[in-house]
């Protein structure tokens, strides 16, 4: 009986910490990134025509490299791609996309290499199947929001 009066207060205590702990902000977890391309990009698999993006991690906490690329309005999931984790030396203000554009003279979109997400330093990098174009040197990303050879590429984390 003794034991009864002393859990009611402690499990009463437990019940209203988790109400008012703050609410975990799903974008922090999923990383969503609205992203708009100017003109064609390749990712895995797939070539994606100039417009919106939407791209975010599955919403796994057991394997956080799934990233999901849906439409502009999430309405259609277009892919689900395997990535490995890449540490940046800075860690970023902003979202941003890095890409190879070697082939960008040949008249081929440019390959999407990489994605950071605002104050993480690890960041995503995509894999692309041996019988798809590789990207140059995963070593030396080219920053996405440059503005040469006519990309504009805007990144904003929601």
């Amino acid at each position: 009986m003794r034991f009864s009066r002393l859990l009611a207060p402690v499990f009463g205590v437990v019940l209203l910490c988790g109400f008012l702990s703050p609410a975990a902000r799903p974008d922090a977890f999923d990383k969503k990134t609205v992203v708009t391309f100017d003109q064609d990009v390749e990712i895995p698999g797939w070539t994606l025509p100039a417009g919106t993006y939407v791209f975010k991690l599955m919403r796994s906490s057991s394997d956080r490299n799934i990233v999901q690329v849906w439409d502009g309005s999430e309405s259609q999931l277009i892919t689900t791609l395997h990535t490995v984790s890449e540490v940046s030396a800075a860690t970023p203000n902003d979202a941003y996309f890095t890409l190879d554009e070697t082939d960008y003279d040949e008249g081929l979109p440019p390959l999407l290499q990489s994605w950071f997400y605002p104050g993480d330093n690890i960041g995503w990098t995509f894999l692309y199947p041996k019988d798809q174009r590789q990207p140059a040197d995963y070593r030396t990303p080219v920053a996405a929001s440059r503005r040469e050879n006519a990309l504009v590429l805007s990144a904003r984390a929601r």
